[in-house]
């Protein structure tokens, strides 16, 4: 995701409305942002997140403060992010709630918080939730990950050194999309009982198995190839033989994963040991076919 163009109105000490040319620092490099304190340095990342989160980069501050003290009564508060991802131009624009004066009478009214964000197809989703949503699919992290890897707040940078190995696994699984990958390993070690000859493999799961599988023994190209198939989640099952080149202790381990997986879909067993189905619901024989 690549910034291009940021608009902020009664934002933070932007009283008036602001326009922050992003394109025009390219597309590669590290730029550094200065100035003295309290010139509005952090507003732009603050600014940024709340376009695409609904919330101020840092953890002190809430979407209730954004609003400027400098702003006249009539401003609306609101920030527009123009933005690249995946070589295709977005457009969000957010507005926290807010009060502005009566069109009618005196006082205020109080303005409820608006989203809107605009795709490449020329498709708009509004409301909060609903861009909430299409932005955390689209970038594919939250705004605690954005906020701990891609635009780290003053203060919030430790929260990535300290972090624990297993939410630094999550963090960069969803950030990289390897949740395939992670659900291949579980498949092989849950469901197919394959994780022990992986990982005494000399490369472990970098080993080449050669076409058709062709360095793997009958009994580690079944498991593999179970897995597989639960990993596909098909509403039908059909394994022909699909344990025969396994021993006793693994068919067993692997037949009571398959129960489980089983339930709720169509499977159909072509065996010829009894022990192989054994907890089907109808066994049908064939004699001299």
């Amino acid at each position: 995701m690549r910034p291009t163009l940021l608009v902020m109105s009664a934002f933070g000490p932007y009283a008036g409305e602001t326009r922050v040319d992003l394109s025009l620092l390219g597309e590669s490099g590290i730029y550094l942002i200065s100035g003295d304190t309290g010139a509005g340095k952090t507003t732009l990342f603050d600014a940024i997140t709340y376009a695409l989160y609904g919330e101020p980069s840092g953890q002190t501050r809430k979407p209730g403060m954004l609003r400027s003290k400098y702003a006249d009564e009539d401003t609306r508060t609101y920030v527009r992010l123009e933005f690249v991802h995946g070589g295709q131009q977005y457009l969000v624009e957010r507005s926290p709630e807010q009060q502005r004066p009566a069109r009618r009478g005196q006082g205020l009214v109080t303005r409820a918080a608006e989203a809107e964000l605009r795709l490449p197809d020329g498709r708009v989703i509004t409301g909060p939730r609903a861009v909430d949503e299409a932005v955390c699919g689209l970038l594919r992290i939250d705004r605690a990950q954005f906020t701990r890897v891609a635009m780290i707040a003053q203060g919030d940078f430790l929260k990535l050194l300290v972090a624990s190995t297993e939410e630094r696994k999550g963090l960069f699984r969803q950030i990289f999309s390897t949740g395939p990958y992670a659900e291949v390993q579980e498949a092989l070690k849950r469901d197919a009982q394959a994780l022990e000859f992986i990982e005494q493999s000399e490369k472990g799961w970098q080993t080449m198995v050669g076409e058709r599988g062709l360095k793997l023994s009958g009994g580690e190209k079944q498991r593999v190839a179970i897995a597989r198939t639960l990993l596909k989640n098909p509403p039908i099952l059909v394994f022909d033989e699909a344990t025969s080149a396994l021993d006793s202790a693994n068919e067993r381990a692997i037949q009571a994963e398959l129960r489980g997986v089983a339930r709720g879909k169509t499977t159909l067993v072509i065996a010829h040991r009894l022990s192989t189905v054994v907890d089907a619901h109808e066994i049908l024989v064939m004699d001299a076919g």
